[in-house]
């Protein structure tokens, strides 16, 4: 099947751009993924993180310390379960994200800009629609 050959390609040529706009940030991807989850949340309980990102508890811990630690997230008690974690990005991690952000989507353009934009616009659509299927 052509999809089973083209989705690897795209993959891999998609997450070369992903880890050149973080190496610039100088985080990993995995951090970068895990301020888009807790902006997404606005307030991100800390399991729901760590279940996103397929972490265990002790990893997870040692793996938001370093996000606090680098100042791009806090922590704080839920108020309504004093033992459920609340997770917040702080201005820092904030402009981080944006910043990257736009870097993708410079690099986004750069990619597509071979596609004319009614071509754009049906991929932005099946994308969605495989997003939603996946549940993403």
């Amino acid at each position: 099947m052509r999809l089973a050959e083209l989705m690897p390609r795209l993959c891999r040529a998609i997450m070369r751009r992903e880890f050149s706009c973080v190496d610039e940030a100088r985080t990993t991807a995995q951090q970068m993924w895990a301020l888009e989850i807790i902006h997404e949340q606005k307030e991100c309980p800390q399991r729901l993180l760590l279940s996103a990102l397929q972490l265990k508890a002790s990893t997870g811990t040692i793996f938001v310390d370093r996000l606090c630690k680098m100042g791009l997230a806090k922590r704080a008690e839920n108020p309504n379960n004093r033992r459920a974690i609340l997770l917040t990005l702080t201005r820092k991690g904030e402009n981080l994200l944006a910043r990257t952000m736009e870097r993708r989507g410079a690099e986004a353009k750069k990619l597509f800009a071979a596609l004319p934009a009614a071509r754009r616009r049906e991929y932005v659509a099946v994308l969605e629609s495989l997003l939603g299927a996946l549940k993403v």
